[in-house]
């Protein structure tokens, strides 16, 4: 019974961020999520942080943009997320075992972390969804707008 449950949450998981192009996120039963996310996010990122458009995550539009950014970054953090969470008992089981090893294998977790969140973000800053004047094919909230 429990293995269903989580087998059926794995199976949910995979579908909800499996999304092979930006189409396909902007049209998905999740969208109105990510851009809720993308939302509250650039409403941060702009009033609170006063981070320039430009060099932050979300941007003010069009809709299906901040969808597909919104999309993106919940990938990014749920994958952080479960890396942290599978890294950091490992590394605690390695440290309660008092092995010699410990400190370079912390050093390797988060080397790798990091060089896996820099990589995503020269992709993220370089995609050709972020460029002006991306067209949107079939995206079914263009209507909506920020102002």
């Amino acid at each position: 019974m429990a293995s269903d449950l989580v087998r059926t949450i794995i199976i949910h998981f995979f579908k909800m961020f499996s999304a092979k192009t930006a189409d396909e996120v902007t049209n998905g039963k999740h969208d109105l999520m990510h851009l809720v996310i993308a939302n509250f996010g650039y409403r941060i990122q702009s009033q609170i942080l006063h981070i320039p458009d430009r060099f932050g995550l979300f941007s003010p539009g069009p809709t299906c943009l901040q969808i597909w950014e919104g999309a993106t970054v919940a990938i990014l953090f749920t994958k952080l997320a479960v890396a942290l969470a599978i890294v950091v008992p490992l590394l605690a089981f390695r440290r309660q075992l008092r092995n010699p090893g410990y400190g370079r294998d912390c050093f390797i977790a988060v080397t790798a972390l990091k060089c896996c969140v820099y990589l995503w973000w020269a992709w993220y800053f370089t995609c050709e969804e972020r460029k002006p004047g991306y067209k949107w094919h079939g995206c079914k909230y263009e209507y909506l707008s920020r102002e």
